[in-house]
């Protein structure tokens, strides 16, 4: 089953399941961002085996070469309800470039998806935010229109999330 199905269970996610599995899958990111954009993080590619969530789908990763962003600039980049600022913008014919940052966003959507059962369109506000307070002000940065003002890795993402968490 995926995310996607998962979360429209009856029950909601209790904060002790998604708080490992978003501990988890932060660090996955890292893992591929080593190599590689995974550039398509959607709740439909993470996949809820038992009490494990995993990331797949790596139809639309895009090797890292020289951290540079190898996509056309009218390239349509990642999840079209899911993707960031900078990918919709690439799509248009904008010169923005995509990096982990976009992997960041992504993957912060599905935890607020996760959290809270919509979609962070538009300016997050705390009282929208239904998860515990110390994530907040996490999301919110992973969630900024500006790539410049996120997080700049997953590595930077997953310690803010790690610290917020085991504190």
């Amino acid at each position: 089953m995926d995310l996607a199905k998962h979360a429209k269970t009856p029950h909601q996610i209790p904060p002790a399941t998604y708080l490992a599995q978003f501990l988890g899958l932060s660090k996955a990111l890292v893992k591929i961002n080593e190599k590689a954009l995974h550039r398509d993080i959607k709740p439909e590619n993470i996949l809820v085996v038992g009490s494990a969530w995993a990331i797949s789908d790596f139809g639309l990763c895009d090797l890292c070469v020289g951290g540079q962003d190898l996509s056309r600039v009218d390239e349509r980049i990642g999840p079209a309800l899911w993707m960031s600022p900078e990918a919709f913008n690439k799509n248009l014919g904008c010169p923005d470039g995509i990096g982990q940052t976009s992997d960041v966003f992504q993957l912060a959507s599905v935890f607020w998806y996760a959290t809270c059962g919509r979609h962070p369109t538009g300016i997050v506000r705390d009282t929208d935010w239904r998860g515990p307070a110390e994530l907040f002000p996490i999301l919110e940065r992973a969630l900024l229109h500006s790539s410049q003002d996120r997080f700049q890795t997953s590595a930077e993402f997953s310690a803010a999330l790690e610290a917020a968490i085991i504190r």
